[in-house]
């Protein structure tokens, strides 16, 4: 079975503790989700596959006034694969996909007041995440057995200060006035010349 990040992702929170689907995908929401991101859907299909390969176990567990769930643990199999991972090399490359920075950059389609909203709603969920990422990284800071979750609250909190910061400097510089790139320029040298502007490296 090939494992994926996310199948050590899984593998790592519970290393933490036994959880349920249902508590491993409320976990992810409140820990990795912010560089990480795993659907509920994701959280049980990776479950199945780890229990399937031996590397999770999971036994019922009686709940007060409702079905029993199947609760999960890392098998010795599950350790061993998840210390072998941990032992590697980590890419140092940090990809981001985001989906409102690709509007943004196509934002000459777009009338420019709707650029402007779009930037604006950037900025408010990143000091939205700032302010909660300056709660929990105090507490954390708190707890010496918390250096590395720490560490990890630690970057989300600047990347959202950074995120803040480079919305505030973008919006100064939004033009008022809709711009024209137009494919069907007759020139393709000079058609092509935004574009080989914005992929020439330094």
């Amino acid at each position: 079975m090939r494992l994926t990040t996310t199948s050590y992702a899984i593998l790592g929170l519970l290393s933490f503790a036994r959880m349920s689907g249902y508590d491993l995908a409320a976990v992810s929401q409140r820990s990795i989700a912010n560089f990480w991101p795993v659907s509920k859907t994701q959280v049980y299909a990776e479950l199945r596959r780890l229990a399937e390969a031996g590397l999770a176990a999971g036994a019922h567990a009686e709940t007060s006034g409702g079905p029993a769930k199947t609760v999960y643990e890392l098998t010795t199999a599950g350790e061993a694969a998840l210390d072998a991972w941990l032992a590697e090399p980590a890419e140092q490359r940090l990809r981001l996909r985001a989906p409102a920075l690709v509007k943004l950059l196509l934002a000459h389609r777009a009338r420019p007041a709707r650029a402007r909203e779009q930037l604006l709603a950037i900025r408010a969920a990143a000091a939205g995440r700032r302010d909660e990422l300056d709660a929990l990284t105090t507490r954390l800071r708190a707890n010496p057995d918390a250096v590395y979750a720490w560490a990890t609250a630690l970057f989300g909190l600047r990347f959202a200060e950074a995120t803040v910061g480079w919305a505030d400097e973008v919006l100064g510089r939004l033009p008022d006035r809709a711009i024209s790139v137009d494919p069907r320029r007759p020139s393709p040298t000079r058609a092509r010349a935004l574009l080989d502007e914005i992929g020439r490296r330094p």
